[in-house]
């Protein structure tokens, strides 16, 4: 987000976010939300699933020289 010098008017980025936050709550980060609870079994099942993984060569460049 680029601060515009016209609209800062001199006055530091704090009390200018300050300021636009009082004026448009709906800016502000929401509070946390609790995580959803089936969220982390249908991940774990996912990567129960996976059958292999791709890993990266570590020799990359080295067979070229």
């Amino acid at each position: 987000m680029s601060m515009e010098p016209d609209r800062a008017k001199g006055r530091s980025p704090d009390i200018v976010l300050r300021e636009r936050l009082k004026a448009k709550p709906e800016l502000a980060k929401p509070v946390t939300k609790p995580p959803d609870p089936e969220a982390i079994p249908k991940a774990l099942k996912v990567a129960a699933g996976a059958k292999e993984v791709s890993h990266p060569d570590r020799d990359q460049g080295l067979r070229d020289r």
